[in-house]
């Protein structure tokens, strides 16, 4: 009954100022329709938070969210996501408390959610009474209402030969599950390998889900290893951050709501983006959204590729993305 409630109280809760106004920040147009997918994502990000709070976990800001949080005390105006972070051992305890939290119309999907006919990287937390449908590649199983993404951080030290290694065998155990083939012509020609053969070939001997949950206790039993971590998930390169840096946290604004970001946000965030107090946009998302219509209704009323659906609430989008 209390759990009812408090989801109740977020739902109806505006974190986003005039949001039903259209308005223009930083030059870029913010629609309400947009303001309604933020609003959607910051009641979702405080469903995390509930979580966190209930089981003592920390959790921050990340990527583009936290420049927003930095930069904007909200969202980039371009920006249609919200990316939360959490060092692997708290990710791995969110993802068990939020498996017994979370209950409808919140859903929790991870790999193991069994809804989608692929391997999902991290969590997300979505809301099954709105639609988003991205169109830039991905899974389109499974649930698909307004979600945040939470990217687990490790462990990853490039420059001893420990962290090279525990990098190198953590990638092994991935192309265990999504290169398959490749690893075994490369076990059976007698390649290098820094895991031993015949680890690897017991690890492709498991069911896909199984292999996957190897990978993640692999990172999780080697997360103290080396100074610094880094989001493995990130398009490109991972770029290494001190430990030290995300030893403490602070709240700054962000809408009207606040979040979570660590005390050496300005540096990390230099030594990811360069100068990111100067803006910069390129387009990167289409898709289509409504906060408003669940994406099971939208799913069985609209033909297979998702066209316009010309109602109240949803809106086709192609929008720009930065920093």
């Amino acid at each position: 009954m209390g759990k009812g409630r408090r989801i109740q109280k977020a739902r109806g809760k505006a974190y986003v100022k005039d949001l039903l106004v259209d308005e223009i920040r930083w030059g870029f147009v913010v629609t309400s329709w947009r303001k309604k997918l933020w609003n959607k994502q910051i009641e979702l990000m405080q469903e995390v938070d509930r979580i966190c709070r209930a089981y003592h976990i920390n959790y921050f800001a990340l990527n583009g969210t936290m420049i927003g949080a930095a930069r904007h005390h909200g969202f980039v105006p371009w920006d249609d996501d919200l990316d939360l972070g959490m060092f692997r051992p708290d990710y791995e305890r969110f993802k068990q408390a939020a498996a017994e939290e979370i209950r409808p119309p919140y859903f929790l999907q991870s790999a193991y959610s069994g809804d989608r006919a692929d391997v999902l990287f991290v969590l997300k937390v979505r809301d099954d009474m709105s639609t988003f449908f991205g169109v830039r590649g991905g899974d389109k199983t499974g649930h698909q209402g307004i979600f945040i993404d939470i990217f687990p951080i490790d462990s990853y030290d490039n420059t001893t030969d420990e962290g090279k290694w525990i990098y190198a065998a953590g990638n092994e155990i991935l192309a265990a599950l999504f290169d398959e083939n490749s690893l075994k012509s490369h076990l059976d020609a007698g390649g290098a390998t820094a895991l031993h053969p015949d680890i690897l070939r017991g690890i492709l001997a498991m069911e896909p889900l199984q292999r996957f949950a190897q990978y993640e206790r692999f990172r999780l039993d080697h997360f103290g290893k080396g100074d610094t971590l880094a989001n493995l998930f990130n398009e490109g390169d991972p770029i290494p951050i001190p430990r030290s840096l995300g030893e403490s946290f602070i709240s700054v604004p962000f809408e009207e709501a606040s979040i979570a970001v660590p005390s050496g946000y300005e540096e990390i965030l230099t030594r990811r983006y360069g100068d990111w107090k100067n803006p910069v946009r390129w387009p990167v998302h289409s898709g289509i959204c409504s906060a408003d219509i669940p994406w099971r209704d939208y799913r069985e009323k609209v033909d297979q590729e998702w066209q316009i659906w010309g109602d109240n609430g949803v809106e086709k989008y192609s929008t720009s993305e930065g920093r």
